[in-house]
């Protein structure tokens, strides 16, 4: 007699050993209003079959509006499309637009704003991103309120492939000099085992040497008592439009950028932004020169 088994197979998540991630826009300037029209198949098959990608960052949610348990309304779906593509998604809360309403939120309930997040995280198998950008140090009690409280309801995880709602990131500036109290606070949330790793936002020029500003976090700043980022926790970040070569083709600075994560084993590379923002930032769809980065740096 055969006995015949029925079984469904869920594909493993790519390692997070190294990330190679995209902010997405979607295509209301990050409103989110709808999920974007614009096609997507680019980051999911860059031209051998493998994803351009293995992190989306959903750029972004209103602190605010996460107070009260919501987020835009075009996240959920394409949420599911690129989770079904096996990529972590993750949600950036703030942005500059939002900055101030990152200080009204914390300082509303600094703690109640994390377990919003938390349960989202969970309700939707997503990450959380930190994007605060305030130069000030006036809020960094709170926001390690927010931190902490987000550990206490998700436990970290470190292992190459952490469960997606464990993963909790902060961006940074390009280097010290800007965004220093986070860059501060950040070095001790790492140490505490509290965050995933940090992104180094990107700078002004979108086709400049970026490699310059991310040393400055692999360095240090004593001038600030920022400590030095351990390069597995950094994450590097180049533009993907405002009229950047990366998207067009494998052109500089991105070469270059590769081969400086490579050589000082920093944990990855992002760009900003796809999707089609108004204004400047005009779209970045399907870029043959992120598509051959990927290649260069994860293989």
């Amino acid at each position: 007699m055969f006995v015949l088994f029925s079984c469904s197979l869920v594909a493993a998540l790519p390692s997070l050993s190294k990330i190679y991630s995209v902010w997405h826009c979607a295509d209301d300037s990050c409103l989110w209003a709808n999920p974007p029209s614009s096609d997507q198949t680019w980051l999911i098959n860059r031209g051998d079959g493998n994803p351009t990608v293995n992190v989306v960052i959903f750029a972004f949610i209103d602190p605010l509006q996460l107070l009260q348990g919501k987020i835009p309304a075009g996240f959920a779906a394409q949420a599911s499309y690129f989770k079904s593509h096996n990529l972590y998604v993750i949600f950036s809360i703030g942005g500059a637009d939002w900055a101030s309403h990152w200080d009204q939120a914390l300082t509303q309930d600094a703690a109640g704003l994390a377990r919003n997040a938390a349960n989202i995280a969970k309700q939707y198998g997503v990450g959380i991103e930190i994007d605060y950008e305030q130069d000030s140090s006036g809020s960094m009690g709170l926001l390690t309120t927010f931190v902490q409280t987000y550990r206490s309801i998700i436990p970290f995880d470190g292992s190459d492939s952490p469960a997606p709602q464990s993963i909790l990131t902060v961006d940074l500036g390009a280097g010290t000099g800007y965004l220093s109290a986070i860059s501060q606070t950040t070095g001790n949330w790492l140490s505490a085992g509290l965050v995933n790793w940090a992104n180094a936002m990107v700078a002004g020029d979108p086709n400049g040497d970026e490699t310059q500003y991310w040393q400055q976090h692999l360095n240090g700043a004593s001038w600030a008592n920022i400590a030095p980022i351990n390069p597995k926790y950094l994450v590097g970040s180049l533009y993907a439009s405002s009229g950047a070569n990366d998207c067009a083709s494998y052109a500089a600075p991105l070469p270059n950028s590769v081969s400086w994560a490579k050589q000082n084993n920093v944990r990855g590379l992002s760009f900003w932004a796809v999707g089609c923002p108004a204004g400047p930032n005009q779209c970045a769809n399907n870029c043959p020169g992120i598509q051959q980065g990927s290649k260069a740096f994860l293989g």
